[in-house]
């Protein structure tokens, strides 16, 4: 079959356009590559391809920038900048839990007593929490000189008894409060050698420097309120815990001081570590840091409940105004409810159901009363029946248990029938 020439132009222009059609395809930029470039460019159609129509200039907007998260470091930078570089600081008042209804703060009286709180990080915790326990009393003004690193074994590093004296001259405290030994759990340097924790020579030395601390508080005429430290996550640093606070019992309690044990209110019902517990209202809150070691804020306060009590008591009246404390009269004088009349009950004596006697002893019910006994020798019980007696029981009534011949004689009477003849048993 032969084919005609138009028929050839055709199919060679059919296979032309087809050609063309599948480079333009294969042309096409893939979405990656187009994401990368800044203008993404449409493919020409087959009139630009042959230059019979001319490319209009696309325009293109600008890609939207890429969002970039923090970095970790870029946060730690920022915490660290928040840090406050001075511990000894004046705190004011603030809520320590949103379920906590805290007084408002208010400004403080110029005779308001002073209570002055040193020790390490763990005293830093306390102390926010007794400026929220006494934000809204003026009479009371809580101070921190709390050292962070600082304890009763690196004494290089900050001298606690030492530096006692001026901080009491300067401060002039109506109380003190201590909580040092969260970082008492290393080695320690005594004369000339370095001894391990738990050691003869490591508890007898610092049993010494606990003392002089206490002595030195003691000289200074302040009372002084030593605060244990609580259980914490690792169990060894609790088995370390418990040791000190046994030891700052024995001490600040010898000379007059007062030891107040938080340890029951960070630990479960079987003595473990909390994180999470109940906080002072009872409800679940966060107690602890992170680290298991720190007071979180719910914590502080709670620490804080613990040594509120005792510390009211050392400072007596703390200058709170009565309308703080007391209700307030009303035009008519009444104040407060009227208390219930007190309400007269008589008792009467109990009356044992096992007395036989119906004499109604005079012993308490389940004691053995003894009758009384009248002075012709009978009872009342015995009045109540003047004529009784024990008869004999007569045959045939629910009281007689002799055994009788069936047969009876000709005056009614039965005889009695021998056991051997009945087959009974004596």
């Amino acid at each position: 079959m032969r084919i005609g020439p138009c028929a050839a132009q055709a199919i060679w222009k059919a296979g032309i356009i087809l050609v063309i059609t599948a480079f333009a395809l294969v042309s096409l930029p893939s979405d990656r590559f187009a994401a990368a470039q800044e203008r993404v460019q449409r493919s020409p159609s087959i009139l630009e391809f042959f230059g019979l129509a001319r490319q209009k200039p696309e325009k293109i907007s600008p890609a939207p920038k890429k969002q970039f998260k923090k970095s970790a470091n870029a946060r730690v930078t920022k915490r660290k900048k928040s840090t406050s570089a001075n511990p000894s600081i004046v705190r004011g008042g603030a809520s320590s839990t949103p379920f906590e209804l805290a007084a408002a703060p208010v400004e403080k009286l110029e005779n308001a007593k002073t209570v002055l709180v040193v020790g390490d990080f763990m005293a830093g915790g306390l102390a926010e929490g007794l400026v929220n326990a006494f934000s809204g009393n003026a009479g009371v003004r809580i101070i921190e000189k709390w050292n962070g690193s600082s304890g009763f074994v690196r004494g290089d590093f900050y001298d606690w008894p030492a530096n006692m004296p001026a901080l009491l001259s300067q401060v002039k405290p109506a109380v003190v409060i201590v909580m040092i030994g969260a970082n008492d759990r290393q080695q320690m340097k005594v004369g000339e050698n370095r001894e391990l924790v738990g050691t003869p020579a490591w508890i007898s030395e610092y049993e010494k420097r606990v003392t002089s601390m206490a002595a030195v508080l003691n000289a200074g005429g302040v009372p002084s309120i030593w605060v244990g430290q609580p259980a914490f996550r690792s169990n060894q640093m609790s088995t370390s815990m418990t040791a000190f606070n046994d030891i700052y019992r024995k001490n600040i309690e010898s000379v007059g001081g007062v030891f107040v044990d938080i340890w029951d209110g960070f630990v479960d019902e079987n003595g473990v570590f909390q994180q999470t517990g109940p906080d002072m209202n009872g409800l679940p809150a966060r107690l602890r840091g992170n680290d298991g070691i720190s007071f979180a804020r719910a914590g502080k306060r709670k620490a804080a409940f613990y040594v509120e009590k005792t510390l009211r008591q050392l400072l007596g009246d703390t200058g709170e105004p009565p309308s703080a404390s007391l209700p307030s009269a009303s035009s008519a004088g009444f104040i407060g409810p009227l208390l219930p009349a007190p309400v007269v009950i008589t008792r009467t004596d109990p009356i044992g159901l096992n007395d036989p006697e119906l004499d109604g002893g005079t012993e308490l019910l389940g004691a053995d009363p003894r009758p009384v006994r009248l002075s012709n020798g009978n009872s009342a019980a015995r009045l109540l029946r003047p004529n009784a007696s024990s008869a004999t029981p007569r045959p045939g009534r629910v009281d007689d248990f002799t055994l009788r011949n069936p047969q009876s004689d000709n005056d009614g009477q039965s005889e009695p029938v021998a056991p051997e003849s009945t087959g009974a048993t004596r």
